[in-house]
């Protein structure tokens, strides 16, 4: 493979770091955030169902999940913007190729206001961040509610869990997809291994975190009562 020019590099740089997000974001779904929603929709069944669960149970997967919404995917989601923004921004290889072919300038301007449109969706996504973290901060007090044994908090915190989990992983999928597609239409298949260097402090706070999260699921979910 031919060294990289002072025009290509730019954008070999972003692919290779692209890809590697895309990696991360696969093994965040499928290690920490899809396993923990299944576990958090098993406990709202159960509190749905009229049973008992420990009330320091349940705080301990909100507490995990806080630590997904508000570290993990804060942390990458707004890197992850960063490169769509570089991408976007630099001359890509489908239109330096068709510059060079002669192409219309209408169609190169099509395909910007495209890529634009790919930004705006990912906007999108970015907005969900505010609503998760919302969310979990709405739910550690219907814990702490719970807890004290408040009138009907065992059905409002099932009916949060239940459809909090459920919006989460939704919208993970969603975000999963759509980056993924993104990357096999707009990304050059060179990837440059070095940039890997640069999620490094990303993956450690995921491995920490998917740990603690591996550790939760391998207790059974405890059934006891709150204190009157």
């Amino acid at each position: 493979m031919p060294p990289a020019t002072a025009e290509t590099a730019p954008v070999d740089a972003a692919a290779g770091l692209f890809r590697a997000l895309a990696d991360e974001l696969l093994r965040e779904d499928q290690q920490l955030l899809f396993p923990l929603m299944t576990r958090m929709n098993e406990i709202a069944e159960l509190l749905g169902q009229g049973a008992a669960v420990d009330p320091a149970y349940i705080d301990g997967g909100v507490r995990l999940w806080s630590r997904y919404v508000n570290e993990v995917h804060q942390q990458r989601i707004e890197r992850l913007y960063g490169v769509f923004r570089d991408i976007i921004q630099l001359p890509g290889p489908a239109r330096k190729l068709e510059r060079r072919r002669g192409v219309h300038v209408r169609a190169e301007k099509v395909e910007a206001a495209q890529e634009e449109t790919g930004l705006d969706k990912y906007n999108e996504i970015r907005g969900t961040q505010t609503r998760m973290a919302e969310r979990i901060g709405v739910l550690k007090g219907l814990v702490d509610a719970y807890r004290r044994g408040e009138y009907y908090s065992p059905q409002m915190l099932a009916s949060l869990l239940r459809s909090g989990a459920f919006s989460d992983r939704a919208w993970a999928k969603y975000e999963e997809e759509f980056v993924l597609k993104y990357l096999n239409e707009h990304v050059a298949p060179e990837e440059d291994l070095r940039l890997r260097k640069e999620i490094a402090a990303s993956d450690e706070l995921r491995r920490q975190v998917e740990s603690e999260v591996a550790q939760f699921l391998a207790h059974p979910i405890p059934k006891k009562g709150p204190p009157a």
